[in-house]
């Protein structure tokens, strides 16, 4: 397996697994475009004899105490061998290098691995955003990581 930086040129292919992985909430082409090519972005993707199994994306404005987790997508093939928990713990390592001191992300509340990963991790939820997710009507977690 190999993880790398995330390019425009992998666009196409991270809009494949967000539309398979999220088929009720995924993206737009423009957002994706958006956090990929940001100078404050940090997304990376993970590939496996060629093939695109994962990618995930952070966001950090330079002297802003919170970075945003934006999203951890994992192919269903390659759930539960740590994938995940590598790009997360990436992201959580690359936002406080950039001075972040406070880490924020939603989770979907009936996600619980998810949530079981990120509470493992030290994140605490701070809030609900009731209904955050549509169409389904599911609400957010919204978590917290205070790491200086």
């Amino acid at each position: 397996m190999i993880t790398r930086a995330a390019t425009v040129a992998d666009v196409e292919a991270i809009m494949a697994l967000e539309a398979a992985i999220f088929p009720d909430d995924a993206w737009s082409t423009e957002q994706m475009v958006q956090g990929v090519t940001s100078p404050y972005g940090h997304y990376l993707v993970v590939e496996n004899e060629g093939a695109m199994i994962a990618y995930a994306g952070a966001f950090h404005l330079p002297g802003d105490e919170v970075a945003d987790i934006h999203t951890i997508a994992v192919t269903a093939g390659a759930r539960g061998h740590g994938v995940g928990a590598d790009l997360f713990d990436a992201l959580v390592s690359w936002a406080t290098k950039d001075g972040a001191s406070r880490i924020l992300l939603e989770v979907r509340s009936d996600n619980l691995v998810a949530q079981n990963l990120y509470q493992s991790r030290g994140f605490q939820t701070i809030a609900v955003r009731e209904g955050y997710y549509q169409p389904a009507n599911v609400d957010a977690l919204v978590m917290e990581k205070v790491v200086a």
